[in-house]
């Protein structure tokens, strides 16, 4: 399901880029309490849409790889 989300969303930011660049610096900004968030953020808006596109894919499946390793105690199954 997350997978599903995150193209659908990936294919409406892409076409949404060209119009909303001015609004990403709010985003950007408004992320100051969570410095992670944004470094990632950051770097990934930087990205071409399809380098950007495979990056959060990897960010999921690794979470999700690491989420389902044996003996992880944090596994929602």
């Amino acid at each position: 399901m997350t997978i599903s989300y995150f193209t659908v969303g990936a294919v409406l930011e892409q076409q949404a880029r060209e119009k909303d660049d001015g609004e990403r610096d709010g985003v950007i900004s408004s992320m100051a309490m969570c410095p992670l968030l944004r470094s990632r953020w950051t770097s990934s808006t930087r990205l071409a849409p399809d380098a950007a596109f495979d990056h959060g894919l990897a960010v999921i499946l690794d979470g999700l790889e690491k989420k389902s390793l044996p003996g992880n105690k944090n596994v929602h199954r």
